[in-house]
């Protein structure tokens, strides 16, 4: 269990450090006042809304870790894309990729309950929350560090460039 708690916690790590600190900044830079930045935060939960439940059932059908794999690739594409984004429309890209394809919470949380006993599982869902509080804890604060105080659109990629690593430690992992 302890390996999929690892792979929660740098998930959510990589997804806060890049969105809570910097995306707004990035958005920013770009030109975009806050009805965009709001529009291009919600995209995401937008289209993860309208997804969650197809993973879902893919993930009850196929298992696991065939759809954590596949969230991990698109993850780093739309993460690479954010890193190289020219415009406010590549940024609208990567948060719709990401958005249609991020499901590793809500499939790492079934592949919890399907490793623990009936006994055990409020302690591996538990855990599960300390994993991601822990990640939205440490990511923000990853994000600012690296951005630094001087926000450029240089500095504010290299976040991106940071959760497309994480997310590729994760594949490997």
């Amino acid at each position: 269990m302890l390996k999929i708690l690892i792979f929660l916690f740098l998930d959510v790590l990589a997804f806060s450090g890049v969105l809570i600190s910097t995306l707004p900044f990035l958005i920013h830079e770009y030109g975009g006042n806050i009805l965009l930045i709001t529009i291009i935060f919600g995209s995401f939960s937008f289209f993860q809304f309208f997804t969650s439940p197809f993973w879902g059932s893919l993930s009850d059908r196929f298992g696991r870790k065939p759809l954590i794999v596949l969230n991990c690739f698109a993850e780093i594409l739309a993460n690479l894309i954010l890193a190289i984004s020219g415009s406010l429309l590549m940024i609208f890209l990567s948060r719709i990729i990401a958005g249609l394809f991020k499901n590793n919470v809500s499939v790492g949380t079934a592949y919890i309950a399907d490793i623990t006993t009936k006994k055990n599982r409020a302690k591996g869902m538990g855990l599960f929350g300390v994993a991601f509080g822990l990640g939205f804890t440490v990511g923000p604060l990853l994000g600012g560090l690296v951005a630094g105080s001087n926000f450029t659109i240089m500095t504010l990629a290299n976040v991106a460039w940071i959760a497309c690593a994480i997310n590729i430690f994760n594949l490997l992992f």
